[in-house]
């Protein structure tokens, strides 16, 4: 069964991106209350996936007319570009693009160690997500989050109640 149904992608863009957008918010709202339990691994997890959830809406919106660019909307590596793009903006940083390909397979490393038993040696013998090493990633993306995540959101919000 495919993942994409492009003719409804097609159709359906702007509610899909709206329910992107709300989905962010949840998943923001859900990483915090990890972060208070102290699970930190998964926090870190789920705030990332909240900026994906972003991207992805920014690409359905990007690409309305472009059912042969819909099966990207499920690609990591397109949304975390996406992703970069916005710390670019933001943050007034520019990546050479050898930087940009290396942040993605961190990132896609890192969303890998925060889920998975490792099935390999570690120079620590630490197989599965080590919670006290995740500590600061997770309440400093958490921080990022709060200080980027609003904004980008009522920006995305606009440009879809305008449509």
């Amino acid at each position: 069964m495919a993942k994409i149904d492009k003719s409804f992608v097609k159709k359906e863009y702007l509610l899909l991106a709206m329910n992107c957008v709300s989905n962010a918010r949840q998943l923001r709202q859900e990483a915090k209350i990890l972060i208070a339990s102290k699970l930190y691994p998964r926090a870190f997890f789920l705030s990332f996936t909240a900026l994906e959830e972003l991207a992805k809406a920014i690409l359905l919106i990007k690409n309305e007319s472009s059912t042969d660019k819909f099966s990207n909307l499920i690609k990591h590596e397109l949304k975390i570009g996406e992703i970069i793009k916005i710390i670019e903006k933001y943050h007034g940083k520019k990546f050479t693009e050898s930087d940009k390909e290396e942040v993605k397979k961190r990132i896609i490393q890192m969303r890998e160690d925060t889920l998975y038993t490792r099935l390999k040696p570690t120079p620590d013998d630490k197989y599965k997500p080590d919670n006290l090493y995740w500590r600061k990633r997770a309440i400093s993306f958490s921080k990022y989050l709060d200080n980027y995540l609003d904004g980008l959101l009522e920006k995305i919000e606009v440009v879809l109640n305008e449509s």
